[in-house]
């Protein structure tokens, strides 16, 4: 059930049910492990810093650990969640579960294992991984709309391209993925901002949890809370999820310096004057945190950053 609701429900539901799931069952039972790797991962997609051992990749290495098909969906139980954690244990698991599949002969989970590998390059800057794409990208065609989506979803990424991220989210919706239909919607709305998809994000967000995003840049998410500000679709889930860096919304420091000063009530001269910057530079760095806060005005981000810093 946690497993479910991290890719398809509430965010606040699978950490509930994960942190429950490693009591159950007999000592040293393998998807305990499973548990305490989403109840950890499921809070980084809240938002939170959070600094923690995974444990399946140690439980899944050890003498007694599971059978090769219970390796296999132990690692793709957690893989749409641990690119989250910014390092490189989601290449490992994709490559891992690609041996398993191919020693199996099973074309689905070696294309499963195949689309996450990818997504692990393209997502890392490996130029390598465009080629792989576009055959990966053809063996798909004919999948299922959950196993289409997430190659669809990569051309997007690859090629920047709104059709790609449209197609990715109606495949992800008819799949159940809500994880993907936010990362697509995004995506569309920092392309091209438009009322429908915009407000169908905002509804996501607060209705899941999600306030950090998977296999989206922070600079896109800036940008996408900015196309949903010009479409009317404010709201703190957005705020909050206009960056993968967690409460700090991605900002400088030299961004909060300058917007706690504004809050105080300088002007842009006046901030200049003290940290011995133009005020052409400080209204950059006012701009600057602004688009990343999706404010229309300075008031209004300083608003957000004091409420963030409480």
């Amino acid at each position: 059930m946690a497993i479910a609701e991290s890719q398809a429900g509430r965010l606040e539901v699978a950490h509930a049910l994960a942190s429950e799931s490693q009591r159950l069952g007999d000592r040293g039972e393998p998807f305990q492990a499973v548990g305490h790797d989403l109840e950890g991962l499921t809070r980084l997609a809240m938002g939170d810093r959070v600094d923690f051992e995974l444990l399946v990749p140690k439980r899944i290495c050890e003498p007694t650990g599971p059978s090769p098909v219970g390796t296999w969906e132990m690692l793709l139980y957690v893989m749409p969640l641990l690119p989250l954690r910014g390092d490189e244990v989601v290449g490992w698991a994709a490559r891992l579960a690609g041996l398993i599949a191919a020693r199996i002969a099973s074309p689905r989970w070696q294309l499963q294992s195949d689309s996450w590998r990818v997504a692990a390059e393209l997502n890392s800057g490996n130029p390598g991984s465009r080629g792989e794409l576009a055959g990966l990208v053809a063996r798909a065609r004919r999948a299922t709309p959950g196993l289409k989506a997430l190659t669809v979803y990569l051309q997007g990424l690859h090629q920047r391209r709104y059709e790609s991220f449209e197609e990715a989210e109606r495949l992800a919706r008819r799949s159940g993925n809500v994880w993907l239909q936010i990362s697509a919607l995004t995506w569309m709305t920092a392309l091209d901002p438009k009322v429908r998809p915009a407000k169908r994000l905002r509804q996501l967000l607060e209705i899941t949890g999600w306030r950090r995003l998977v296999l989206v840049p922070s600079e896109t998410a800036a940008d996408a809370a900015l196309g949903m500000t010009s479409m009317g679709e404010r709201s703190e889930a957005v705020l909050a999820a206009n960056t993968n860096e967690g409460p700090a919304y991605g900002l400088s420091e030299r961004e909060i310096e300058v917007l706690s000063l504004a809050a105080d009530g300088l002007t842009n001269k006046q901030i200049g004057e003290k940290l011995f910057l133009s005020p052409h530079t400080i209204a950059r760095h006012v701009a600057n945190a602004r688009a990343k806060l999706g404010a229309s005005n300075r008031a209004e981000a300083a608003v957000l950053l004091h409420r963030t810093a409480s």
